[in-house]
Order: C-alpha cells, then sequence, then structure tokens
C-alpha cells in the first residue's frame, strides 16, 4: 500500500495530537496523517498526573531560566482552551481541581512563601487558613513553620483528566481532517519524492507514506526513529524511569478523601506529588509520584508499596487510613537529551533536513511544541515541499479503510493491574 500527504506524525499523544490540530485545521490546512503503533495518548500522557504547571516548582528549585519563564504563561494558554476561547477547542476536557495545593510535612519551615513573589510566577499562590482546607488535608494540625503544625497553599494551576484531553484533541483532530492511523512503525527515512518518507506495517501488509515532512512525536520511541532518520548525526534522546503507585481504599472500608498537589521539602522534588480520580468501579484513586516515584526505580513492586505507605505516613499522619489496596506502575519519560545529561528545563524541537523531532518535556508545554513544529513544516514548504500547499487542506492520499487508534484507558482501569491489600 501506499499513500502521500504534507505531513505525518508519528506518535499519539498530547504533544503528537496537538501538533496535528494545528496544522491541520482551517487557515492552516496541510494534509496530515498521525501515525500510532498502540493506543492514543498510552504511554506518557495517560500515564501523567495530569497537572498544568506555571512555573511553582522551577522556582521552589531557585531555576529562573528562560524554560521557567515560558511556563509560567501555560495555565493561562491552557485555560483559554479549555473555555473554547482558542483552538484547540478543550471543553469537552475534565477538569479535576481548578487549583492544586502545597503542604509541608509537620514541624518542616517552607520556602513556598517566599517563591510566591517570585517573578516567575503568574499564578496565584496563597497561604491557606484552616477554614480553607478541605478534603484529604482538612483534619491536619495548623501551626506555622513548627510545632507540629503544617503550612498549605493553594496554588491557581489546574489538574486535567489526562484520557479526557487525549478523547478531546482525538475529536478536534478529527474535525480538522487529520487521518488517525494505527500502524507499527517501521522506518523513517529522509529522501523520496516529497522530501521524507515513512514505513510501516498496517493489518500486517507494509505501507508507504511519502510526505513533505515528518514530526517525530513518539515519546520512547523517538530515539530509534531519530537513529535511523538521521544517519549522520546521535540520537539526542533518553529515557528517565519513574515508579508510580496507585492506592485505593478496600472494599468495605472509607472511601480515599480527595487531594491534588505536592507534599514539599528542603528540595524543589516534592516528596510525594498526589492527582485523585474515580476508577471504573467508582472508587478514588490516588495516583502518585514526587520523590516515591524517582527514588523507587530502583524498588521491587513489594519494596515500592511499602515506601508509599511511609510517604502517606510522612505527609498525611494525621489520616487513620485502614486498609489500602496499592498496585504500581512503571513509565518511561523520553526526553532530549542536554549535553550535561541533565533533564532539560523546556520542550525541545529538533529538524535535520525534513524529518522533526519533538520532546515536550512536561504536559504543560505541549502548546509550545505545537506552535515549534508549525514553524518548522512551515520552513520546510516555504522551500517547495507542500504536496497539499497551505491553504488546500486536501493533502492526504490514503486508503479509506484504514483502521484508527482507541484512546487508553487509565493507568488503574488496565486489564490486569495487580492489586496488593496492604
Amino acid at each position: 500500500m501506499r499513500g502521500a500527504c504534507d505531513v505525518v506524525i508519528v506518535g499519539g499523544g498530547v504533544a503528537g495530537l496537538w501538533s496535528a490540530v494545528e496544522l491541520g485545521r482551517g487557515g492552516v490546512g496541510f494534509g496530515v496523517v498521525l501515525v500510532e503503533a498502540g493506543e492514543l495518548g498510552g504511554a506518557q500522557t495517560i500515564a501523567s498526573q495530569g497537572i498544568i504547571h506555571g512555573g511553582i516548582k522551577y522556582a521552589l528549585g531557585e531555576s529562573v531560566g528562560d524554560a521557567s519563564r515560558v511556563i509560567a504563561g501555560m495555565p493561562a494558554r491552557w485555560r483559554a482552551s479549555l473555555r473554547g476561547e482558542v483552538a484547540p477547542d478543550l471543553r469537552g476536557v475534565r477538569v479535576l481541581s481548578e487549583s492544586q495545593v502545597l503542604w509541608t510535612r509537620p514541624g518542616i519551615a517552607s520556602r513556598v512563601a517566599g517563591v510566591a513573589a517570585s517573578a516567575v510566577i503568574r499564578t496565584e499562590v496563597k497561604r491557606l487558613g484552616r477554614e480553607d482546607v478541605a478534603g484529604a488535608l482538612a483534619g491536619a494540625p495548623r501551626g506555622r513553620w513548627g510545632g507540629g503544625g503544617i503550612d498549605v497553599y493553594r496554588v491557581d494551576e489546574q489538574v486535567l483528566e489526562p484520557r479526557s484531553l487525549v478523547a478531546a484533541l482525538a475529536a478536534r483532530a478529527r474535525e480538522a481532517r487529520v487521518r488517525l492511523v494505527r500502524g507499527e512503525m517501521v522506518e523513517v527515512e529522509q529522501g523520496g519524492t516529497s522530501g521524507a518518507r515513512v514505513r510501516m506495517t498496517v493489518r500486517g501488509a507494509m505501507m508507504e507514506i511519502e510526505a513533505s515532512a515528518v514530526v517525530l512525536a513518539a515519546g520512547a520511541g523517538n530515539e530509534a526513529l531519530v537513529a535511523g532518520a538521521w544517519r549522520e548525526s546521535t540520537a539526542a534522546a533518553q529515557l528517565r524511569p519513574l515508579h508510580m503507585v496507585m492506592a485505593r481504599a478496600a472494599r468495605g472500608e472509607a472511601e480515599l478523601p480527595e487531594v491534588w498537589g505536592h507534599c514539599i521539602g528542603s528540595s524543589s522534588l516534592p516528596l510525594l506529588t498526589i492527582s485523585s480520580q474515580r476508577g471504573g468501579d467508582g472508587r478514588v484513586v490516588w495516583y502518585m509520584g514526587g520523590a516515591l516515584a524517582e527514588e523507587g526505580v530502583a524498588r521491587s513492586e513489594a519494596e515500592q508499596r511499602k515506601a508509599a505507605l511511609a510517604a502517606i505516613r510522612a505527609c498525611l499522619p494525621w489520616l487513620r487510613l485502614e486498609r489500602l489496596e496499592l498496585a504500581t506502575l512503571r513509565i518511561d519519560r523520553a526526553e532530549a537529551r542536554t549535553g550535561d545529561g541533565r533533564r532539560p528545563e523546556g520542550p525541545v524541537v529538533v529538524r535535520v533536513g525534513n524529518v522533526i523531532a519533538a520532546w515536550p518535556t512536561k504536559l504543560a508545554f505541549a502548546p509550545v511544541v505545537a506552535d515549534r513544529v508549525m514553524e518548522e513544516v512551515r520552513a520546510i514548504v516555504g522551500a517547495g515541499g507542500g504536496r497539499g500547499g497551505a491553504a488546500s487542506g486536501v493533502g492526504v492520499s490514503l486508503p479509506a479503510d484504514l483502521p484508527e487508534p482507541e484512546v487508553a484507558p487509565l493507568p488503574w482501569d488496565r486489564e490486569g493491574v495487580e492489586w496488593s491489600g496492604a
């Protein structure tokens, strides 16, 4: 089988989908094909905690660079889309919480009051009184900086339900006449009649698509694809593993109180980050990351469950949780490789020839990635590569019956999750 289009996007996570919508919608009108080997959002996006960061974590770590200034504008940019004021229209996305909280461990001093006035922070940071605290923090002892009490701050950074975000972006992509295709990637290479070529298998048959530009937004899959497409360049990618934990109340017990936010210590890395939502069976699930997930990479599943219980006791000691069921999830965050091997602070979009590679670094940076991808695609098409043209909207030639990828389930709703009683 053969096909042709203006742009092929490889990867159906938030960065690939957002870029597809921007490239395909009216006023731009590139012919776009998005290829996903598994399920839409099925790797990093669905496994994210859905927090639209706005810079508070950078400020806590005293890192006030260009990336922190860019991310400071992201909550407002996302809110505009969530209200339907700018494209893509994300009014169908479920907002779990309009804000998140930062709280200290009992007796631990907090730096949040100092960073609240930082030039990096554009969202409101407010210290909460006892009467303003609800959910999991409602019973916490209060007492400023010591004496066994904690400080609690509200940060106006929204928390989204990732599956509804992926579904909304997929719907906007279809409206923009983007073709969503489920196909196993084989290789991407420079050359061909238009500038780049993608080979893959669809329902067991080989298919080749000629395109003016190829965008690699495949997360962990980018490294191999980049190595094949940029034969004269080194693959600038790295993986940073996490060992996430999911917790819920056992049957018959009172459900977990909801909380969205970070238990903070003396470093920029939260001791524990929790995002709450209901699983398919109706029970509240705590999805936990932060230092627990990063330091838990070397732990077995059983060891990580014990570490999660210890973190809950340390950060939420006032809660009387009886029987909990816990499960763990190992994921790889794919990022661009920096010269010193550290995590990049911001999104990275790089082009070699007609192949563009994108790493968003954080969920919140998806709009920035889409903007930069658009710039690179326009640079390619401006050099004479456009098959459909920047205003045609008809630059796709593919068989009509190709399979589409489905939206991935949330981690705790996947088949085969092993819950263990504590």
